[in-house]
């Protein structure tokens, strides 16, 4: 019999069993307790279904990744012995561990496999860490959306979803300042689920919570109540409010299930002693009302003056480093190179210091020219220069 490439199922299964993973340390809620250990049991026989032990007899190589869910459901009280008998033989099988992966895929292995029970040096730990993403500062202005999630994802695994402290392979403040540049970056896209994720980086290392980090969480949280769903990046707000009963559920799980997922761990991560927002967070004028909320930044003359959305004069002010960002990812992703200059040349007149997005935008500016001048034709530089989705 020849098992089922993995299949979208396997994945909510797998990403399912980190949400309970993430959630069963830290919660002593009764009600959430209960429900924990029965979405559990519920999973258990698709983390063994017969496809998936197949695949790690089939493909040694395979079969760690592959028993993610078997390993986090076992330590969550739901044990197959007899699965975990064939996981580990294929685990431990010849070949088993020449499988090429990236370093953030390396971390997960690490941290599957001391939720496993095995024991892995810190001096592993260490190489593999300086050979990451989180080792220096990533692709700004140019990288893909899956560089962000190698961060987001690196941190899950590097702190096991904040239970762990672990030291960085450089400084925390180095590093949070470039998760804040790609928090205006997503924030900007209005990528709410990569939001949630980069969000986790502050309770996951036990820092404290950052003005554009407060404001951004404040974010999520009024879309998510506005909407009844933290929206993902197909969801029409009007489509859903359209829909009622079974099918209203069906398209909110099949459009919006991983942001949710994203906003439950990262509410879990804040649940641990010390981690939580802080109330102080700028708020918006009127406060939580009713209204709509910010659909995109509100374009305006002078950087420090972008606004997102309608915020009160104190928050404005308290975030208009972040703002300046936001615009200037704006400009980047429009490709409107004249306006970035213009920009990036108003805020250094003002003392406005420069971020590492803004710094690496400088860096495209001065590099643009250079390709023209190689007599490459406009229209191809302008099509080179276009994000990856």
């Amino acid at each position: 019999m020849t098992p089922r490439p993995v299949s979208g199922q396997d994945k909510v299964v797998a990403e399912t069993a980190m949400l309970l993973h993430a959630t069963a340390g830290v919660c002593t809620d009764p009600g959430i307790v209960e429900s924990v250990a029965a979405i559990g049991s519920m999973l258990s026989d698709q983390a063994r279904s017969q496809p998936a032990l197949l695949r790690a007899a089939l493909h040694p190589s395979l079969a760690l990744g592959g028993a993610v869910s078997h390993i986090l459901l076992s330590a969550l009280g739901n044990p197959d012995d007899r699965a975990d008998q064939l996981f580990r033989t294929a685990a431990s099988s010849a070949g088993s561990a020449r499988r090429e992966l990236p370093p953030y895929g390396l971390l997960e292995k690490l941290w599957i496999s001391e939720i496993w029970g095995n024991k892995v040096p810190d001096d592993e730990w260490d190489r593999v860490l300086a050979a990451s993403c989180l080792a220096g500062t990533p692709d700004l202005v140019g990288g893909s959306r899956e560089d962000a999630y190698a961060v987001t994802h690196a941190l899950m695994y590097v702190t096991d979803f904040g239970a762990r402290r672990r030291a960085m392979p450089r400084p925390n403040p180095e590093l949070m300042s470039d998760i804040e540049a790609l928090l205006a970056i997503t924030l900007e896209r209005q990528d709410y689920d990569l939001v949630g994720e980069l969000l986790m980086t502050w309770p996951f290392l036990g820092v404290q919570w950052s003005t554009p980090a407060l404001f951004a969480f404040r974010l999520l949280t009024r879309v998510e109540d506005h909407v009844g769903l933290l929206p993902g990046g197909t969801t029409d707000a009007q489509t859903l409010r359209a829909l009622s009963g079974e099918r209203r559920r069906a398209y909110a799980i099949g459009t919006a299930y991983h942001t949710a997922f994203a906003m439950g761990m990262l509410c879990a991560a804040s649940l641990r002693s010390d981690r939580e927002p802080s109330s102080d967070a700028p708020v918006f004028v009127g406060g939580d009302t009713g209204a709509e909320p910010p659909a995109r930044i509100q374009g305006d003359e002078e950087p420090v003056e972008v606004v997102l959305g309608d915020l009160t004069d104190a928050a404005r002010d308290a975030l208009s480093p972040f703002l300046l960002d936001l615009a200037v990812a704006r400009d980047i992703r429009n490709r409107a190179y004249g306006e970035l200059a213009r920009r990036l040349a108003r805020a250094r007149s003002a003392g406005e210091p420069a971020s590492p997005l803004q710094m690496q935008a400088v860096g495209l500016l001065d590099r643009l020219p250079m390709a023209v001048n190689i007599s490459t034709p406009h229209t191809e530089v302008v099509s080179a220069t276009s994000q990856p989705e």
